[in-house]
């Protein structure tokens, strides 16, 4: 008769642990789904009687000036210190944006800007130029040519 309350004792145990195990699931996935849904974002829409539509501005290059482009864009590809480079067109201004790699050296950066500021001038002597030096995400230096 021992032998038979005890292993009632044993399975009550059981089905408490059981409950318990079961429950504390229940409440990890309810603070996990509340987790997951706070980390969203709500975006208000404030509605506005007319909805204001800009026309794109059409550029068009000629072919000689895109040869040149592309051969700045070869030369910078070919420079050690470039990790990577972008040239484009945002209004009457022609950017030039150059990555340095984490080991360049920033001390060049300057002449180096000015070097291909020049170099993109020489296609469009209407058009001012910005050329950026970036490194590790910050701004170095900046050259403009008016």
């Amino acid at each position: 008769m021992n032998r038979n309350i005890l292993e009632v004792e044993v399975l009550e145990k059981r089905k408490k642990y059981i409950i318990l195990s079961g429950c504390i699931i229940v409440i990890l996935l309810i603070v996990g789904i509340s987790i997951k849904n706070s980390n969203t974002k709500k975006v208000a829409v404030i509605p506005t009687k007319k909805a204001a539509v800009i026309p794109a501005k059409k550029v068009t290059l000629s072919a000689p000036n895109i040869v040149k482009v592309k051969d700045v864009m070869k030369q910078l590809s070919a420079e050690k210190q470039v990790s990577s480079s972008q040239i484009f067109i945002k209004d009457n201004m022609h950017y030039a944006v150059i990555t340095f790699k984490k080991d360049a050296d920033i001390k060049t950066a300057k002449t180096f800007a000015t070097k291909y500021a020049n170099l993109i001038k020489e296609s469009y002597n209407d058009k001012n130029i910005n050329v950026q030096i970036v490194q590790n995400g910050k701004n170095i230096t900046n050259v403009v040519l008016k």
